[in-house]
C-alpha cells in the first residue's frame, strides 16, 4: 500500500533532522544504542553500533574496548585484541585493555604479551588487573608459587574484586593437575581451597 503524503513528509523530515544532527550527537546517539544493545544481550546489534561510533570518532578508547569486551565474549579473539590494542594506545593509562590484550596473545605472540605484562608491572604493580595477570602467566609456565602469591596479592589490593577470587581458584585448579601429572599426593586441602576460592566468588557476584 503506498504511503500517503503526509506519511512521506514525515518520513523526510526524520531524515532531514538526522542529517543535520552533529558528529557528536550521532556518535552519543550509536553509542547509547549500543549500551542498550548490549544491557539487553544483543551482542551483534550492539557491535554494529559501536562501529558506526567509531567511523565518526575512531580515536575514543572507551568504545575500542568495548567493541574488544564484545568481540571476546563473542570468541573473536583475534579481532578482540587489536581493538584492546587502539584502546591502549589511544589511553595508555588504560591497564586492563593491556591485560586483556597480554591474556589473549599469550601463545600467538608470547614476546609482546611479556612486554605489556612487564610494563604494567612496573607502572602499576598494586592494580588487581596487573597482579591477576601476573598469576595467569605464572600458572601458564607452571610456577604454581608465582601464581599463588600473584593471585593473592590481587585479592589484598581487592578484597571484593569476583575476578581476584575466580583468578585464585584458577590457580588453585592448576596446583590440583599440576599435582595429578605428577603422580604426587593430594592433600585434603588441594579441592577444599580450590571450592572456597570459586564460591567466594559466586558469592561476590550474587550467585
Amino acid at each position: 500500500m503506498p504511503r500517503s503524503p503526509r506519511r512521506r513528509l514525515l518520513a523526510l523530515a526524520v531524515l532531514l533532522l538526522a542529517g543535520c544532527a552533529s558528529p557528536d550527537e550521532r556518535f552519543a546517539r550509536h553509542v547509547t544504542r549500543g549500551e542498550e544493545f548490549a544491557q539487553a544481550g544483543q551482542r551483534d546489534e550492539a557491535l554494529l553500533e559501536y562501529s558506526s561510533a567509531l567511523k565518526i570518532q575512531p580515536d575514543d578508547a572507551e568504545i575500542n574496548q568495548r567493541v574488544g569486551d564484545l568481540l571476546r565474549r563473542g570468541g573473536s579473539l583475534v579481532e578482540a585484541a587489536l581493538f584492546y590494542r587502539s584502546a591502549h594506545r589511544l589511553d595508555p593509562q588504560r591497564l586492563d585493555a593491556a591485560m586483556a590484550e597480554a591474556d589473549l596473545i599469550r601463545f600467538s605472540d608470547k614476546e609482546r604479551a611479556g612486554e605489556l605484562l612487564a610494563d604494567a608491572l612496573e607502572r602499576a604493580p598494586d592494580a588487581p588487573v596487573v597482579q591477576r595477570t601476573r598469576a595467569e602467566f605464572a600458572l601458564v609456565r607452571g610456577n604454581i608459587p608465582e601464581a599463588l602469591e600473584a593471585a593473592r596479592k590481587a585479592i589484598e589490593l581487592e578484597p571484593n574484586g569476583v575476578q581476584n577470587w575466580a583468578q585464585l581458584g584458577r590457580v588453585y585448579k592448576g596446583r590440583i593437575k599440576k599435582r595429578e601429572r605428577k603422580q604426587l599426593e593430594l592433600g585434603d586441602d588441594a579441592y577444599r581451597d580450590a571450592i572456597e576460592a570459586y564460591e567466594r566468588a559466586d558469592e561476590l557476584a550474587g550467585g
